[in-house]
């Protein structure tokens, strides 16, 4: 086993949590080169990096994208809420019921949690890299 010295720089995973309008995207668009992830048409009138996300199949596809955007030092997800939308919606439709609950014993929520787990992992690589 190695000791070692000197701090250790690690990329950050962050939350801002508030009520809507009180400049949580506005205080984001600050961060070190940010690349937003807009679910919900946030950052419309500021003046940032941004790929939209419109529909489900998007979501993936824009935390990929992100990954791979390395002149970027800042992903920014606008909003949770949002994405939490499009992928309840997905699994709505894959499992062909009219809500999360309606799929049984609690299996819709688990596969949520699961598209959760399997959308965010290019952010976890992300973190691992250093990157924010």
């Amino acid at each position: 086993m190695e000791i070692t010295t000197g701090k250790k720089i690690r990329g950050k995973f962050v939350v801002l949590y508030g009520a809507p309008g009180i400049g949580k995207t506005t205080l984001a668009s600050k961060a070190n080169t940010p690349l937003f992830l807009d679910a919900e048409s946030g950052t419309d009138e500021l003046d940032v990096a941004r790929l939209s996300i419109k529909s489900h199949e998007q979501v993936r596809e824009a935390f990929v994208a992100a990954f791979k955007a390395t002149d970027y030092k800042t992903v920014v997800i606008d909003s949770a809420t949002a994405i939490e939308r499009l992928l309840t919606a997905k699994v709505v439709q894959e499992r062909n019921i009219k809500t999360l609950a309606r799929a049984g014993y609690g299996a819709g929520f688990q596969d949520l949690k699961d598209s959760w787990i399997e959308t965010l992992k290019p952010i976890d690589a992300m973190l691992q890299a250093n990157r924010n």
